[in-house]
């Protein structure tokens, strides 16, 4: 059952600001920093020179500043690369992620109503938009299966630390990764970076790669693999019965590893469903004969794929 709001403390912020800042970012990210209107936020990642993907972000504009949007942990190590190239340029690089907390809404109307007994709102936000701001309060309309927001708010607008605390329960932030897993989005971690490429992550079938915008960082390796063809592994969507697998583990048929478990989330008493990085040819296979193991003991788990859900339908 969806709380009408939920605590989302895994976060890092960076604000790239100055008078060169979208120039700057349109050479390093894969998105088209260009095309971003005020009223939207676009997907993108930051790469390697090898075309491996450091982190991805939430990118929107506010102000005439850029924020980028990442997981905790992630921030600081993306920050530090930016600003090696950026002084070249008349840029500035801050990580805002103790500024603000982020809370995630399920529906239009919850946000309405928290802003109003919050932050006094008498606005009424277009919360069609993809990105829209009430107060100073950031608001991402996230555009997936569910009806999910997130919004990005001040500190010193806030109701007490107690109350926070009590909204970032491990259930609540569970229930939002379920979400997530669920519209097919994976967001890199610390331990994820610098270990897949975009296509891999279907980062290119979500819009966060423009292949026509020029270079940028990692660019070569990135359209090497978009025009010479389909990627061989993919990011695919898994369902799970039994006891719920760990990250890592193993997804093989006949013996033969097909991929690992990125992401998961229970989804019920005895279900679970997962993000998994696996052969393009799994959807070619027999469900019912692949076996899930965890660790270098490749011992069994507890559990059974249900099913394997096609990255493009997404």
């Amino acid at each position: 059952m969806h709380k009408t709001y939920i605590a989302i403390p895994d976060f890092d912020l960076i604000c790239v600001s100055g008078k060169d800042a979208a120039t700057f970012l349109q050479g390093q990210l894969t998105c088209n920093v260009l095309k971003l209107s005020s009223e939207q936020w676009i997907p993108g990642a930051y790469c390697e020179v090898n075309g491996r993907v450091i982190a991805d972000f939430r990118l929107f504009s506010h102000e005439q500043d850029y924020y980028l949007l990442c997981q905790l942990g992630v921030g600081a190590a993306l920050k530090d690369a930016l600003s090696k190239y950026a002084v070249f340029s008349k840029t500035n690089i801050e990580l805002l992620s103790g500024d603000y907390y982020r809370l995630g809404f399920y529906g239009e109307h919850s946000v309405r109503q928290w802003l109003k007994e919050n932050i006094g709102s008498t606005g009424f936000p277009d919360l069609n938009l993809r990105f829209t701001s009430v107060e100073n309060c950031l608001i991402l309309n996230l555009l997936g299966s569910e009806f999910r927001f997130e919004v990005l708010v001040p500190k010193e607008r806030m109701p007490s630390a107690d109350k926070m605390l009590e909204l970032a329960t491990a259930a609540n932030k569970t229930e939002w990764r379920l979400a997530d897993i669920r519209d097919g989005s994976l967001h890199i971690e610390p331990d994820m970076m610098n270990q897949h490429t975009p296509q891999v992550l279907n980062y290119d079938l979500v819009g966060a790669i423009d292949f026509k915008k020029g270079c940028y960082r990692g660019q070569e390796i990135v359209a090497r693999m978009h025009y010479k063809g389909s990627a061989k592994k993919r990011l695919f969507r898994v369902k799970l019965t039994g006891s719920m697998p760990a990250l890592g583990d193993t997804i093989s048929l006949a013996d033969k590893v097909m991929g690992n478990i990125i992401s998961v989330a229970p989804s019920g008493a005895h279900t679970s469903e997962a993000l998994a990085v696996l052969s393009s040819i799994v959807l070619d296979c027999p469900v019912d004969q692949f076996v899930v193991t965890h660790g270098e003991d490749s011992s069994p788990v507890a559990s059974r794929v249900l099913g394997i859900v096609s990255p493009h339908s997404s």
